[in-house]
């Protein structure tokens, strides 16, 4: 009996230190949400935070790509293939307390495995600067192809396409706009204003597929890979409405700085080595990224639409040439208590 009462003895002051502790570190983490939610870094005759300190949000997600290849098969016919994803969607309940937030978020399709495709997005939006991170791994493409102006459905197997974007901005005018009051609620823009931005973009994809099984003719690469840096700039705007209304607007092209396009086809029979060549460039290539919202507020309650485009096209249209359109949007309805 000594030996289990001294176990539960400790049991409970480890307990209370854990309680303790935890207390202690919430404490702390409060006071310095606190000192954050009061610091002033804004003209509040245009941009506030919130009364609340809590919000809580649903949101509804969808996604989609739409990849466009142009190539001249080996008989020198131009071949135009257009890839498009299927929709993929995604729910999520997200919660924040004094700007500090946490999101929850599932895929049905992907809970019911109706679906391979994967898609991760992550963002951070404030006044001054911002970042956000798109991740998509995508095997399923409804795909028509044009030779010579005959088109027609086809079939992709064996495909995929994998990409990373990160996106980044800077606002001259952080004083009296808010990106955050557009995207991710946790500041109000009370008049309207806008702010020139600078923007820069770092992408990395890869597309590989079987093309020449599928498309009799077609050269044999096997797989394009995709680099780039780009940096640039463009201007945003919030518009207040006496209705309740927010609207928001932005683009930022950017123009690449760097760039490595390569296509890999078929091995080389006498190496066995893959062959790699460049694609043939343009001088000037572009990638550019734009925003779109609408937010209708009223009390506590808040529903808002949000969309995100950005693409980016490389190659020569006569040899070989790719473009890439990523979407992502969602519909939300918020509560700040």
């Amino acid at each position: 009996m000594k030996g289990i009462g001294r176990i539960l003895v400790i049991l409970l002051v480890l307990c209370c230190v854990t309680d303790t502790a935890a207390a202690q570190f919430w404490h702390r983490l409060d006071s310095v949400l606190t000192v954050r939610q009061m610091r002033v870094t804004t003209d509040t005759a245009y941009v506030r935070r919130p009364n609340q300190k809590w919000i809580a949000k649903v949101r509804y997600n969808g996604f989609g790509n739409n990849v466009f290849i142009n190539s001249r098969s080996s008989e020198g016919e131009m071949i135009k293939l257009d890839m498009r994803s299927a929709l993929r969607t995604s729910i999520a309940l997200s919660g924040s307390y004094k700007g500090l937030g946490l999101t929850l978020s599932f895929a049905p399709r992907r809970l019911f495995h109706k679906t391979s495709d994967q898609e991760y997005d992550i963002s951070y939006y404030s006044n001054w600067w911002g970042a956000d991170v798109s991740i998509t791994n995508i095997s399923n493409f409804d795909a028509e192809m044009d030779v010579e102006g005959q088109r027609s459905q086809i079939n992709l197997e064996n495909t995929r396409f994998i990409g990373m974007s990160v996106n980044t901005y800077y606002v001259f005018n952080g004083r009296k706009f808010s990106y955050p009051a557009a995207f991710n609620n946790t500041w109000i823009q009370k008049r309207s204003a806008g702010s020139i931005i600078a923007a820069a973009t770092f992408y990395s994809g890869q597309l590989s597929n079987d093309m020449k099984k599928t498309i009799p003719g077609l050269l044999d690469q096997q797989s394009i890979s995709m680099k780039h840096i780009a940096i640039g700039g463009g201007y945003a705007y919030n518009y207040v409405t006496r209705y309740h209304w927010l609207l928001h607007m932005s683009a930022q092209p950017t123009f690449m700085i760097w760039k490595n396009y390569t296509l890999e086809i078929e091995k080389d029979p006498e190496t066995g080595q893959p062959v790699r060549r460049r694609l043939p460039m343009q001088n000037a290539q572009l990638y550019a990224l734009g925003r779109v919202g609408a937010i209708y507020s009223r009390g506590h309650y808040y529903i808002g639409i949000q969309n995100v485009i950005q693409t980016f096209k490389v190659g020569n249209d006569d040899e070989f040439s790719i473009q890439d359109v990523l979407w992502k949007g969602c519909i939300y309805y918020g509560v700040r208590f």
